[in-house]
């Protein structure tokens, strides 16, 4: 949760992977105000594959 809560994840898509599709995502997973910790990792992983893998 404290990467999620500092941008981590929407910082490093940009960032280090030149992603701004991905990271424009995973920003509005890190917005959610009362997301769980299980959650939030269930919803960027499902952003990464369907982004990456299609599935």
């Amino acid at each position: 949760m404290y990467h999620l809560r500092k941008g981590d994840y929407s910082n490093w898509f940009g960032q280090i992977l030149k992603d701004d599709i991905l990271a424009s995502e995973a920003e509005k997973i890190e917005r959610q105000e009362n997301i769980l910790a299980k959650e939030s990792k269930r919803l960027i992983k499902e952003i990464v594959n369907q982004h990456y893998t299609g599935s």
